[in-house]
């Protein structure tokens, strides 16, 4: 989560300062990406690196996914996440919100159930 907290500092700092002057959004990019680092955040400086390269590259898919993908040279199976990101059409789905209402409690007593008929616990 401290990633992420670093991550939206960082874009909304970079964001304040666009008017003012672009050079200083390098600063800004590179003060989050050295927090990341001091702070030992959950992916540490590489995370804060991806968030940056996912917002910079935003409405360029095909830079986007090679970017990312060689971000994430410290862990390749994540490059498969940017299938489903390449997918999304700007556009929101259908609304799910009472299916998924049911099916997470349901999930849970179901996998209660397996629990307890397997280990009998």
């Amino acid at each position: 989560m401290f990633t992420l907290l670093i991550g939206f500092l960082t874009l909304w700092i970079m964001d304040m300062v666009r008017q003012k002057n672009p050079v200083l959004m390098l600063l800004a990019a590179g003060g989050g990406i050295l927090a990341g680092a001091v702070f030992a955040a959950d992916y540490n400086w590489k995370g804060l690196v991806l968030i940056l390269i996912l917002y910079l590259f935003y409405s360029y898919p095909l830079e986007k996914t090679i970017a990312g993908c060689l971000s994430l040279l410290w862990e390749p199976a994540a490059c498969l996440a940017f299938l489903p990101i390449n997918l999304y059409n700007q556009q929101k789905g259908k609304s799910m919100k009472y299916f998924f209402y049911l099916f997470y409690p349901l999930h849970l007593f179901l996998l209660f159930l397996v629990r307890y008929a397997v280990f009998g616990i």
